[in-house]
Parts: structure tokens; sequence; C-alpha cells
């Protein structure tokens, strides 16, 4: 019998180690260039919002830079830096020295949250700490088929001081959408954004040279699984619990093993101490439901293992008694059944039995007749 209370137990344990291994890990990598994931602020790599809790997604996305218009204006001028392209940009003076680009919103959005565009630039000159350059983002979107194309935009402006005298020195300028400022025709899922960088005059100490865009980026909170990784840690916690909780619960039953009654009790207090703490409304969410009934499983579970009990020891004062009318502690001696070893006594509890046995038979043939 214990061999089979081993086996399920393991069985049980199995049900709850297993999802914990398969938790996705943390992921810090690029999947492709045109769309990271990011889960943490790698060495030196591309960096969240600052507010960004270490479990939460993003999903970054390169808006694609309309090289049409560049080439045929010529400007803004493409400079070549070792393995890297950008476009050198003068203060604008209504000279088209801009860079237009767009991107889709993707679906992977969780719909609520403000976007992030990073621009990531260089000063083309050597000996500027210091002094400041200034970049400026205008945007806008709208929903393919039902809006009209916007004519005006959102300005959001980014003056930042040099940080070194190194030529080409590298700088992050970082700008928040606010995707509801346009409400009620907020962003959605599939909007087109329009973006347009240009640089403006800084507001002191303007730098001698000019700014390089070397690269650009925009970063959306996740709302599917991958952004989700810790409400999706909670609900396979609790799913585990349930299934150890139920599974002892079946299988104490079913062997009918008072045993397994204190770690069915365990599960189930376990599961509604933590359904307690993720609850968040008294008699509002499931999460509080389910800690009731966790403990009253528990308190069920406890007078279920009593009652076991007590049902097995019943069960062996009933078979005190053969069938055949001879009891536990005898031993045959001889041939007949009713021969007991000679050295031997009778012992006091047999003796008993026996007399109450010999009652009992007495009584009921008494009743035939």
């Amino acid at each position: 019998m214990w061999h089979r209370i081993l086996i399920a137990s393991l069985f049980l344990a199995s049900a709850f180690v297993v999802p914990l291994v398969l938790l996705p890990p943390t992921l810090v990598s690029a999947a492709t260039s045109v769309d990271i994931l990011v889960k943490a602020t790698p060495a030196g790599g591309v960096i969240p919002p600052a507010d960004a809790n270490p479990g939460e997604g993003w999903v970054g996305l390169r808006p694609e830079i309309d090289m049409t218009n560049i080439s045929a204006l010529g400007v803004p001028t493409l400079v070549h830096i070792g393995n890297y392209y950008g476009y050198s940009l003068p203060i604008y003076n209504n000279d088209n020295e801009e860079v237009y680009s767009d991107l889709a919103i993707p679906g992977r959005w969780d719909g609520e949250s403000d976007f992030i565009v990073y621009l990531y630039v260089c000063v083309s000159n050597a000996n500027e700490k210091d002094n400041r350059l200034n970049m400026q983002l205008e945007w806008e979107h709208y929903t393919s088929g039902a809006d009209a194309v916007p004519a005006t935009a959102n300005i959001l402006t980014y003056e930042q001081i040099v940080a070194s005298n190194a030529q080409y020195q590298t700088h992050t300028l970082q700008y928040t959408i606010d995707y509801d400022i346009d409400g009620p025709d907020i962003i959605t899922a599939h909007d087109i954004l329009g973006l347009r960088v240009r640089r403006i005059a800084a507001t002191q100490d303007e730098i001698i040279g000019e700014v390089i865009l070397v690269h650009s980026e925009v970063y959306f909170h996740r709302g599917d699984i991958l952004g989700e990784e810790d409400e999706m840690a909670v609900g396979i916690i609790l799913i585990a619990l349930v299934i150890l909780a139920l599974g002892l619960t079946v299988v104490m039953f079913a062997t009918r093993e008072m045993m397994l009654g204190f770690p069915c009790v365990i599960f189930w207090a376990v599961l509604g101490g933590y359904a307690y703490t993720e609850s968040t409304t008294a008699w509002g969410d499931w999460q509080y439901f389910l800690f009731f009934a966790s403990m009253g499983m528990a308190i069920f579970c406890a007078l279920a293992m009593y009652g076991l009990r007590e049902k097995r020891d019943t069960i062996a004062d009933e078979e005190m008694e053969r069938g055949d009318g001879g009891y536990i502690d005898e031993e045959y001696w001889g041939e007949e059944k009713d021969e007991f070893e000679p050295e031997k006594k009778e012992r006091r509890r047999t003796r008993e039995l026996r007399e109450r046995a010999e009652r009992r038979r007495a009584g009921e043939k008494a009743k035939r007749y």
C-alpha cells in the first residue's frame, strides 16, 4: 500500500514542479533588427522606460524611413562612419533637412500605455563637450479606412548636453508619445504612426558641427502573454496547487488511506492562503471566493481523514473473529481445529472473544427456533 502512496505523491508533485520549470526565462536578447523583445536593461543596449518593471515585456519596432524623399531631394546628407550610416542634420531652416518615417502600431501592444521613441544620435565634430544639441520629434496617427491623413502634428523636443570631446560622441534621446492625447481619437492597434525628426536650435551653447541620426526605434508595452509573465506565473502556481490538492483528495478516497489526509489539508490551506494574497477586492474577485472554498476543503479533508481512520478501526474489530470459528492469536496443534498446543493456555482476550461469540451464536439459534 505504501508504494502506491509514494507513486501517487510523486505523480502529483510532478504536476507542481513541471509547470514551474517550463516558465519562460527572462528574455534580454534581440530577436531581429526590426522586432526586439526587451525584458530588462541590457548593458550598453536598448534602455526601456525608467519605470518599467523587470518582468514586463516591451517590443521595439524600427520605423521605416522614407528614402524616396531623401533620394529625390538629396538631403539630409548620408554619412558613412565605419560600419554605420547616418543622416547628418543641420538646424532646420525650411530646407528639407529632416527625416520622415512611419510604422503600424503592433497588435501586441497592450492598448493602454504610452509609447517610447528613442533616437540614437552622435555629434559630427570633436571638442563639443558641454555644448548642446536639440532634436525635435513630430508625430501623428490615423486609422486606415476610418480617418483622413492628418495635416497636423504633435511636437516633442529633447535637448542634450554633449558628454565628451570625442568625435562622434553618441547619445540616446528619449521621447514619450501620449497615446490618448488626441482623445477621443486615441491611438489604437494597427493605426499608422507618422514621425518626422528635425534638429532645432538649442537654448544655449549650440554645438559647432551637425547631429547625425544613426538609428531610431519605437517601444510598445506588450499586452500578449509574453508581456504578462507575472500574471501567467500566478496562474500556473494556482493551477498547480489546485491539481495537487484535488489529486491528493481523490487518491485519499480512492485508496482509503487516511495518511493522505494530512497533505490534503496542507495543500488546500496553502492554496487558500495564496488565493487570498492574490485577491484585491473582498467579495469582488474569484480569488477571494477560492480562499473560502479552499479553507472549507481543508476542514472537510481533516474530517474525512478522521472518518477513514474510524472506519478502518471498525473493520479491524469485525475481522478479529475468523469465519471458521478461530481467532487471530490461536495456533492449531493437532489435526483437529479444536486441538491447541498443550503448553499454551488460552489468553484472556481470546477467552473473552470466544465467550462473546458463543453467546451471540446461542442468541441467533434461539431466534431461529
